[in-house]
């Protein structure tokens, strides 16, 4: 049986969750070929492109499933989409004299993140690239807080997707925000719990639950491991509550999406709190993660100061005596 699903113009962030339910049409029962259109176009931000990427991936690469993709080059959006070289990572080779922005203007490209990815080095490499224009201590905390960030969703894809994932960010001059996402096509975050025998896993429990317990401080699917290889085995289960944290500290937004189950908070609304995990109505079968900031909100404080207040706010370190976890941040 065969499907067309049909995309609309804009996806941002905060629509990631629409988006994962117009491309669920594609996981109906029956469904072996689809038809994607993404001719209406005009702009998608960071964390759609890569949810769209990881989709297309698991239904070619892992259910065998034919894929054709609609598109125009020639336009606004496909020109956007060229550059940033979504269009590659869909297979579709764009020939064009145009002269390509490289990655040290105000985005990098999409990234393939694989269990051979060096974290440390691409998020160092963005990280620098999206400071460009800046100077002086905010430039130094900006990057600072990239760099931390970008290495905590990588290292959360690499560490527990079993899949591959796909990575972009880029600096909004307009708005002053910077936005990345990340997407991977590997078995989310319940089936990550489950697969690594995770003593937190429960049998039967809802996806709601499951991504409720990763955004519990110390709380990962890997964090039993320790016991066993010591302070050097990951995970201490606090990736994904640092950068919720974070966000919300530097007037951002956090996002993650897997399974039935999501959270989006923003930050930048006046009297957000973080929310708790709610149903999406639809399946992602990997993790999606979105993070944006505005960059107005970072310097005004170090990244230290923001770093250590977060540790000390989620109990991560005690407020005299260095981190509350041994072992951890130092």
């Amino acid at each position: 049986m065969s499907v067309t699903i049909e995309l609309n113009a804009k996806y941002e962030a905060k629509k990631a969750g629409a988006l994962i339910r117009t491309l669920a049409e594609g996981d109906a029962k029956g469904v072996t070929e689809i038809i994607l259109d993404i001719r209406k176009m005009t702009f998608y931000e960071p964390l759609a492109l890569c949810i769209i990427l990881a989709t297309v991936h698991r239904w070619r690469e892992k259910e065998g499933k034919k894929v054709e993709i609609k598109y125009y080059s020639n336009t606004k959006g496909g020109s956007y989409a060229e550059r940033m070289d979504f269009f590659k990572h869909l297979g579709i080779e764009i020939k064009t004299e145009r002269q390509r922005h490289d990655s040290n203007d105000n985005f990098i490209t999409i990234r393939q993140i694989t269990r051979n990815t060096d974290e440390a080095l691409l998020g160092r490499e963005i990280s620098s690239c999206l400071v460009k224009d800046m100077s002086g201590q905010q430039a130094t905390d900006t990057m600072h807080l990239m760099e931390y960030l970008l290495g905590e969703i990588i290292k959360n894809c690499m560490q527990h997707s079993r899949g591959i994932g796909f990575l972009h960010a880029q600096y909004f001059r307009s708005d002053g925000m910077f936005l990345m996402g990340i997407a991977d096509d590997g078995i989310g975050v319940s089936g990550s719990y489950r697969l690594n025998d995770s003593p937190r896993y429960k049998v039967g429990a809802s996806d709601v639950y499951m991504l409720g317990e990763a955004l519990t401080v110390e709380s990962s699917s890997t964090t039993h491991r320790r016991e066993m290889f010591g302070l050097s085995s990951p995970n201490y289960g606090v990736g994904l509550p640092m950068c919720r944290a974070l966000t919300e500290d530097s007037m951002g937004h956090f996002g993650i999406y897997s399974g039935d189950a999501f959270v989006f908070d923003d930050f930048g609304k006046t009297g957000t709190s973080a929310m708790a995990p709610k149903k999406l109505g639809a399946n992602f079968g990997g993790v999606a993660v979105g993070i944006g900031f505005t960059r107005s909100a970072v310097g005004q404080v170090s990244f230290l100061e923001i770093l250590k207040d977060v540790k000390i706010r989620l109990g991560l370190q005690n407020a005299k005596n260095g981190p509350s976890i041994p072992g951890a941040f130092q």
